[in-house]
Protein backbone atom coordinates (compact mmCIF):
# COMPACT_ATOMS: atom_id res chain seq x y z
CA UNK A 1 0.00 0.00 0.00
CA UNK A 2 2.84 2.58 1.41
CA UNK A 3 4.52 1.46 -2.40
CA UNK A 4 1.98 2.09 -4.51
CA UNK A 5 1.10 5.85 -2.71
CA UNK A 6 4.26 6.69 -2.93
CA UNK A 7 4.97 5.57 -6.37
CA UNK A 8 1.98 7.18 -7.99
CA UNK A 9 2.53 10.92 -5.84
CA UNK A 10 6.35 10.68 -7.81
CA UNK A 11 5.54 9.77 -11.46
CA UNK A 12 4.12 12.88 -12.51
CA UNK A 13 7.34 14.16 -12.00
CA UNK A 14 9.86 11.54 -13.72
CA UNK A 15 12.34 10.95 -16.07
CA UNK A 16 11.94 11.46 -19.73
CA UNK A 17 11.33 8.22 -21.62
CA UNK A 18 8.04 5.76 -21.01
CA UNK A 19 10.20 2.88 -20.16
CA UNK A 20 13.89 3.21 -18.87
CA UNK A 21 15.15 -0.43 -19.98
CA UNK A 22 15.79 -2.20 -23.14
CA UNK A 23 14.98 -5.59 -23.65
CA UNK A 24 16.36 -8.18 -25.75
CA UNK A 25 14.06 -10.73 -28.19
CA UNK A 26 13.36 -14.44 -26.34
CA UNK A 27 15.81 -17.14 -27.91
CA UNK A 28 13.72 -19.77 -30.02
CA UNK A 29 11.98 -22.27 -28.96
CA UNK A 30 13.87 -25.57 -28.54
CA UNK A 31 11.89 -28.45 -30.24
CA UNK A 32 10.59 -30.95 -27.55
CA UNK A 33 9.06 -33.94 -27.37
CA UNK A 34 5.53 -34.03 -26.05
CA UNK A 35 6.72 -35.98 -22.94
CA UNK A 36 9.63 -34.16 -21.95
CA UNK A 37 7.35 -31.16 -22.31
CA UNK A 38 5.52 -32.32 -19.89
CA UNK A 39 8.38 -33.23 -17.22
CA UNK A 40 9.89 -30.13 -17.93
CA UNK A 41 6.18 -28.30 -17.10
CA UNK A 42 6.04 -30.35 -13.70
CA UNK A 43 9.23 -29.30 -12.94
CA UNK A 44 8.98 -25.86 -13.41
CA UNK A 45 5.26 -25.87 -11.53
CA UNK A 46 7.27 -27.86 -8.70
CA UNK A 47 9.89 -24.58 -9.15
CA UNK A 48 7.00 -21.93 -8.64
CA UNK A 49 5.70 -23.81 -5.48
CA UNK A 50 9.10 -23.19 -3.48
CA UNK A 51 9.42 -19.46 -5.38
CA UNK A 52 6.24 -18.57 -3.31
CA UNK A 53 7.49 -20.06 -0.41
CA UNK A 54 10.29 -18.69 -0.26
CA UNK A 55 8.39 -15.00 -1.22
CA UNK A 56 6.14 -15.10 1.16
CA UNK A 57 8.62 -14.84 4.08
CA UNK A 58 9.59 -11.55 3.11
CA UNK A 59 13.17 -11.20 3.78
CA UNK A 60 16.40 -10.21 1.63
CA UNK A 61 18.03 -13.91 2.03
CA UNK A 62 14.54 -15.82 0.86
CA UNK A 63 13.77 -12.89 -1.94
CA UNK A 64 17.06 -13.16 -3.85
CA UNK A 65 16.69 -17.18 -3.09
CA UNK A 66 13.30 -17.18 -5.08
CA UNK A 67 14.80 -14.98 -7.98
CA UNK A 68 17.62 -17.03 -8.40
CA UNK A 69 15.08 -20.14 -8.67
CA UNK A 70 12.78 -18.76 -10.63
CA UNK A 71 15.88 -17.74 -13.27
CA UNK A 72 16.36 -20.94 -13.04
CA UNK A 73 12.93 -21.94 -14.36
CA UNK A 74 13.35 -19.13 -17.13
CA UNK A 75 16.62 -20.82 -18.10
CA UNK A 76 14.52 -23.59 -18.56
CA UNK A 77 11.99 -22.26 -20.63
CA UNK A 78 12.29 -18.85 -21.58
CA UNK A 79 8.56 -18.72 -22.60
CA UNK A 80 7.33 -19.31 -19.17
CA UNK A 81 5.95 -16.22 -18.35
CA UNK A 82 4.81 -16.81 -14.51
CA UNK A 83 8.66 -16.82 -13.56
CA UNK A 84 8.95 -13.55 -14.48
CA UNK A 85 6.57 -12.21 -12.78
CA UNK A 86 7.62 -13.41 -10.00
CA UNK A 87 10.99 -12.04 -10.59
CA UNK A 88 9.76 -9.02 -10.86
CA UNK A 89 7.42 -9.31 -7.71
CA UNK A 90 10.81 -10.39 -5.38
CA UNK A 91 12.34 -7.17 -7.20
CA UNK A 92 9.48 -5.09 -6.02
CA UNK A 93 9.66 -6.24 -2.28
CA UNK A 94 13.62 -5.99 -2.49
CA UNK A 95 13.22 -2.53 -3.27
CA UNK A 96 11.07 -1.68 -0.68
CA UNK A 97 13.54 -3.41 1.81
CA UNK A 98 16.00 -0.97 1.07
CA UNK A 99 17.24 2.71 1.57
CA UNK A 100 19.85 2.78 -0.65
CA UNK A 101 18.92 4.33 -3.67
CA UNK A 102 21.73 2.69 -6.21
CA UNK A 103 20.12 -0.38 -5.26
CA UNK A 104 16.25 0.55 -5.21
CA UNK A 105 17.51 1.71 -8.40
CA UNK A 106 19.01 -1.39 -9.59
CA UNK A 107 15.89 -3.36 -8.10
CA UNK A 108 13.15 -1.33 -10.65
CA UNK A 109 15.41 -1.54 -13.41
CA UNK A 110 15.27 -5.49 -12.86
CA UNK A 111 11.48 -5.53 -12.17
CA UNK A 112 10.80 -3.47 -14.86
CA UNK A 113 13.27 -5.58 -17.38
CA UNK A 114 11.51 -9.20 -16.03
CA UNK A 115 8.14 -8.07 -16.35
CA UNK A 116 8.80 -6.59 -20.13
CA UNK A 117 10.54 -10.07 -20.81
CA UNK A 118 7.72 -11.66 -19.56
CA UNK A 119 5.15 -10.05 -21.58
CA UNK A 120 7.28 -11.37 -24.18
CA UNK A 121 6.28 -14.89 -23.57
CA UNK A 122 2.74 -13.82 -23.19
CA UNK A 123 1.52 -10.32 -24.25
CA UNK A 124 -1.61 -11.59 -22.09
CA UNK A 125 -0.06 -12.12 -18.89
CA UNK A 126 -1.93 -9.83 -16.46
CA UNK A 127 1.14 -9.76 -13.58
CA UNK A 128 3.49 -8.93 -16.24
CA UNK A 129 1.20 -5.88 -17.34
CA UNK A 130 0.94 -5.32 -13.32
CA UNK A 131 4.39 -5.46 -12.19
CA UNK A 132 6.06 -3.32 -15.21
CA UNK A 133 3.81 -0.83 -14.28
CA UNK A 134 4.41 -1.18 -10.22
CA UNK A 135 8.26 -1.07 -11.08
CA UNK A 136 7.79 1.77 -13.09
CA UNK A 137 6.43 3.64 -10.59
CA UNK A 138 9.26 2.53 -8.20
CA UNK A 139 11.68 3.66 -10.83
CA UNK A 140 9.95 6.84 -10.91
CA UNK A 141 10.63 8.02 -7.79
CA UNK A 142 14.33 8.43 -7.96
CA UNK A 143 14.23 10.28 -11.06
CA UNK A 144 12.31 13.97 -11.03
CA UNK A 145 11.93 15.24 -14.79
CA UNK A 146 8.74 15.40 -16.00
CA UNK A 147 7.03 13.11 -18.43
CA UNK A 148 3.87 12.02 -19.60
CA UNK A 149 4.73 8.96 -21.53
CA UNK A 150 5.67 7.14 -18.07
CA UNK A 151 2.19 7.68 -16.97
CA UNK A 152 0.90 6.84 -20.04
CA UNK A 153 2.69 3.26 -20.01
CA UNK A 154 1.83 2.91 -16.40
CA UNK A 155 -2.20 3.58 -17.09
CA UNK A 156 -1.48 1.50 -20.28
CA UNK A 157 -0.33 -1.43 -18.95
CA UNK A 158 -2.48 -1.18 -15.74
CA UNK A 159 -5.66 -0.97 -17.86
CA UNK A 160 -5.13 -3.92 -20.11
CA UNK A 161 -4.09 -5.74 -16.98
CA UNK A 162 -7.41 -5.13 -15.16
CA UNK A 163 -8.75 -6.36 -18.64
CA UNK A 164 -7.33 -9.66 -18.65
CA UNK A 165 -7.67 -10.08 -14.82
CA UNK A 166 -8.19 -7.23 -12.69
CA UNK A 167 -8.74 -9.86 -9.64
CA UNK A 168 -4.72 -10.65 -9.80
CA UNK A 169 -3.10 -9.59 -6.28
CA UNK A 170 -6.05 -9.03 -4.51
CA UNK A 171 -7.23 -6.69 -7.24
CA UNK A 172 -4.10 -5.41 -7.58
CA UNK A 173 -4.81 -3.66 -11.06
CA UNK A 174 -8.01 -1.83 -9.88
CA UNK A 175 -6.32 -0.50 -7.23
CA UNK A 176 -3.36 0.87 -8.99
CA UNK A 177 -4.88 2.26 -11.91
CA UNK A 178 -7.47 4.04 -8.72
CA UNK A 179 -4.67 5.16 -7.32
CA UNK A 180 -3.09 6.87 -10.22
CA UNK A 181 -6.98 8.59 -10.89
CA UNK A 182 -6.94 9.64 -7.55
CA UNK A 183 -3.49 11.39 -7.77
CA UNK A 184 -2.79 12.41 -10.93
CA UNK A 185 -3.17 16.44 -11.54
CA UNK A 186 -6.48 17.19 -13.03
CA UNK A 187 -4.12 19.77 -15.47
CA UNK A 188 -2.39 16.64 -17.05
CA UNK A 189 -5.81 14.98 -18.26
CA UNK A 190 -5.74 12.08 -16.30
CA UNK A 191 -7.10 13.01 -12.77
CA UNK A 192 -10.65 12.34 -12.09
CA UNK A 193 -11.95 11.35 -8.78
CA UNK A 194 -14.66 9.75 -10.37
CA UNK A 195 -12.62 6.60 -12.25
CA UNK A 196 -10.51 6.62 -8.96
CA UNK A 197 -13.91 5.48 -7.39
CA UNK A 198 -14.44 3.24 -10.13
CA UNK A 199 -11.80 1.32 -9.91
CA UNK A 200 -11.81 1.40 -5.85
CA UNK A 201 -14.89 -0.12 -5.38
CA UNK A 202 -14.07 -2.44 -8.19
CA UNK A 203 -11.54 -3.98 -6.03
CA UNK A 204 -13.53 -3.86 -3.02
CA UNK A 205 -16.06 -5.73 -4.70
CA UNK A 206 -13.29 -8.30 -5.62
CA UNK A 207 -11.25 -8.65 -2.62
CA UNK A 208 -13.45 -7.45 -0.06
CA UNK A 209 -11.25 -8.82 2.94
CA UNK A 210 -8.12 -7.30 1.29
CA UNK A 211 -7.49 -4.57 4.10
CA UNK A 212 -5.19 -2.22 1.49
CA UNK A 213 -8.61 -1.93 -0.81
CA UNK A 214 -10.36 -0.58 2.51
CA UNK A 215 -7.56 1.92 2.83
CA UNK A 216 -7.67 3.50 -0.69
CA UNK A 217 -11.50 3.61 -0.92
CA UNK A 218 -11.21 5.22 2.37
CA UNK A 219 -8.85 7.89 0.83
CA UNK A 220 -11.39 8.72 -1.90
CA UNK A 221 -13.36 9.51 1.00
CA UNK A 222 -11.91 11.57 2.57
CA UNK A 223 -11.08 13.44 -0.85
CA UNK A 224 -14.78 13.60 -0.80
CA UNK A 225 -15.01 15.15 2.07
CA UNK A 226 -17.09 11.85 3.09
CA UNK A 227 -15.63 11.22 6.80
CA UNK A 228 -18.03 9.57 8.44
CA UNK A 229 -17.60 6.51 5.81
CA UNK A 230 -14.05 7.01 5.50
CA UNK A 231 -14.03 6.45 9.38
CA UNK A 232 -16.07 3.28 9.24
CA UNK A 233 -13.64 1.46 6.70
CA UNK A 234 -10.34 2.71 8.17
CA UNK A 235 -11.68 1.64 11.68
CA UNK A 236 -12.29 -1.88 10.22
CA UNK A 237 -8.57 -1.74 8.89
CA UNK A 238 -7.49 -1.00 12.65
CA UNK A 239 -9.73 -3.53 14.63
CA UNK A 240 -10.23 -6.60 12.29
CA UNK A 241 -7.55 -9.48 11.86
CA UNK A 242 -9.27 -11.43 9.22
CA UNK A 243 -7.98 -9.83 5.79
CA UNK A 244 -5.82 -11.82 3.55
CA UNK A 245 -3.35 -9.63 2.80
CA UNK A 246 0.34 -10.87 3.96
CA UNK A 247 0.99 -10.13 7.10
CA UNK A 248 4.19 -7.41 6.08
CA UNK A 249 1.20 -5.46 3.65
CA UNK A 250 -1.41 -5.35 6.44
CA UNK A 251 1.01 -3.91 9.06
CA UNK A 252 1.51 -1.62 6.78
CA UNK A 253 -2.53 -0.98 5.58
CA UNK A 254 -3.07 -0.55 9.43
CA UNK A 255 -0.34 2.03 9.90
CA UNK A 256 -1.75 4.05 7.13
CA UNK A 257 -5.44 3.57 8.19
CA UNK A 258 -4.34 4.91 11.44
CA UNK A 259 -2.44 7.96 10.68
CA UNK A 260 -5.54 8.69 8.74
CA UNK A 261 -7.89 7.64 11.23
CA UNK A 262 -5.98 10.37 13.06
CA UNK A 263 -5.68 13.26 10.54
CA UNK A 264 -9.57 13.40 9.92
CA UNK A 265 -10.42 13.49 14.12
Amino acid sequence: MKTIILFVCAVFFTACCSTPVSVENLPQKTLQSKEEQQQQQKLIEKLMVQVDELYLQHNVDSLEKSIAMAKSAIEKDPYYADAYWRVSRAYHSLYDLTDDNDKKDSFALAGIKYAQQGMQADSKSAPCLYYQAICLGLYSQLHTLTSMGRIEQMLKSGKKAAEIDGSFSNAGPHRLLGYIYLQAPESLGIGDLDLAIEHFEKAMEIAPNYAGNLVARAQVHIEDDELEEARELLQQVVSREDFVDMSHALQESKKEAQKLLESIE
